[in-house]
């Protein structure tokens, strides 16, 4: 009985690795039976909701569950293959595109995408060497569409971010709709990673950039010439108004004393001539003296003296 008992424990212990599997909360799984599929492991809070209509069109009709940790299978029968929930990162390869104005630019470009149904990636791809086939698959779908964008668009609009973008973003939404139904993977993410003219076309951009530069100075000299002008003309002008107007003042102040001057000796003159006579006749003598002067007898100017 001890026999049996410990046998059972060894038939347990060797069974049991093979029926259970993990699916950590990073991963995605494939669980078959018999090479077919019967349930999708997805991830709860995917980018795109996985639907299960994209794998009955493929001839699969299975479960599919955003159940993670410990799970339960069949030992032998079934087996179990692994995807990462994490964004896979794809760089193209460096290729030579014209633009609409005939000009070639050297791009590499990249995208950020995630699988949203892993048995859509496992009907397609085999199940093998999953991420270097959809990588394949995206020189195959996207870089078509970029270098279309880029046929689209003149030279400077291809450099000009804000054109660029939208027109990639708008390409980047019609490709998911297929992306997601027939492969099972969403592009969240497509972008330039590299832009340049052809090396053999640099000296001629070099030589447009230098006159556009230039072009460019010479207008901002001039407008800086035309900007100095104008202040110098309104700071000309602005001091002809003020001395004109402190000439101005001026006159008006000195008009103002001599009037004041007047009307002080008119009203001197009326308080006591004879005293103004005696004060301009001692300022007179005060002036001349030590001077030989000359009068004749009617001249009453030292008639003060007597």
């Amino acid at each position: 009985m001890k026999k049996v008992i410990v046998l059972l424990i060894l038939a347990v212990a060797i069974a049991l690795p093979s029926s259970v599997y993990i699916v950590k909360e990073d991963e995605l799984a494939v669980v078959r039976q018999f090479g077919q599929i019967k349930k999708v492991h997805v991830s709860e809070k995917a980018f795109v909701e996985p639907s299960k209509e994209d794998l009955k069109k493929e001839g699969v009709i299975t479960s599919v569950v955003d159940k993670k940790g410990l799970n339960f299978k069949i030992p032998f029968i079934t087996s179990v293959e692994k995807y990462t929930s994490k964004l896979i990162t794809y760089t193209s390869n460096t290729e030579t595109i014209n633009t609409k104005d005939k000009r070639k630019i050297d791009i590499r470009m990249y995208a950020q995408y995630d699988i949203v149904n892993p048995g859509l990636v496992s009907i397609k791809m085999n199940g093998k060497r999953y991420e270097s086939k959809l990588n394949a698959l995206l020189d195959d779908k996207v870089y078509p569409v970029v270098i279309k964008t880029g046929n689209s668009l003149s030279f400077d609009e291809f450099f000009n971010i804000k054109i660029i973008e939208p027109a990639l973003d708008e390409k980047r939404e019609k490709l998911n709709e297929q992306l997601v139904s027939q492969f099972g993977v969403y592009i969240q993410d497509a972008s330039m990673y590299r832009k340049n003219p052809p090396s053999e076309n640099m000296k001629s951009i070099e030589s447009k950039m230098k006159e556009e530069i230039l072009k460019e100075s010479e207008e901002i000299h001039a407008e800086g010439n035309r900007f100095y002008n104008e202040k110098v003309a309104l700071v000309d002008k602005n001091k002809k108004i003020t001395v004109n107007e402190a000439r101005q003042e001026a006159a008006d102040i000195k008009a103002n004393a001599d009037q004041e001057a007047l009307e002080m000796i008119e009203k001197a003159l009326r308080v006591d001539v004879e005293f103004y006579k005696f004060v301009k006749r001692m300022e007179l003598m005060s002036n001349i003296k030590d001077t030989q002067i000359f009068i004749d007898k009617n001249n009453n100017i030292f008639e003060y003296l007597d």
